[in-house]
């Protein structure tokens, strides 16, 4: 979901991760780096856990791909100093968002992603 939001944020402003949280200072990125290396470690470092049903391991194999993708993220923009849409030269064709239409997205993606009601019978 942190991937996601991301990637969406970057296409409503145009400023990569680094950018957006002001991290884009040359002497933080070793440690931008070693963050992007301890998100990878974790997302391929499995848990000493007993045998789960296949929807835990479903659940947590879409975590660590996650959690891989951010780190592939982060790094590649220390790397390279432009956002991960920048690099893959993502085109949609849309205009930026209004501010108004940012709220808006943003209030949906909350709702449809929230927790959901469980009814106990």
């Amino acid at each position: 979901m942190v991937l996601g939001a991301a990637l969406v944020s970057e296409r409503v402003n145009g400023y990569g991760l680094i950018e957006q949280l002001e991290l884009d200072y040359p002497g933080i990125q070793p440690l931008l780096l070693g963050v992007a290396a301890l998100l990878a470690l974790a997302a391929v470092w499995p848990a000493r856990r007993k045998a789960q049903d296949a929807v835990e391991l479903v659940r947590q194999l879409a975590g660590r791909a996650a959690f891989g993708g951010l780190s592939a993220a982060l790094a590649a923009e220390v790397w390279a100093g432009k956002g991960l849409l920048a690099l893959l030269e993502v085109e949609t064709g849309a205009q930026a968002l209004s501010e108004s239409e940012a709220v808006l997205a943003a209030l949906l993606l909350l709702v449809l992603t929230g927790p959901r009601k469980t009814s106990s019978a």
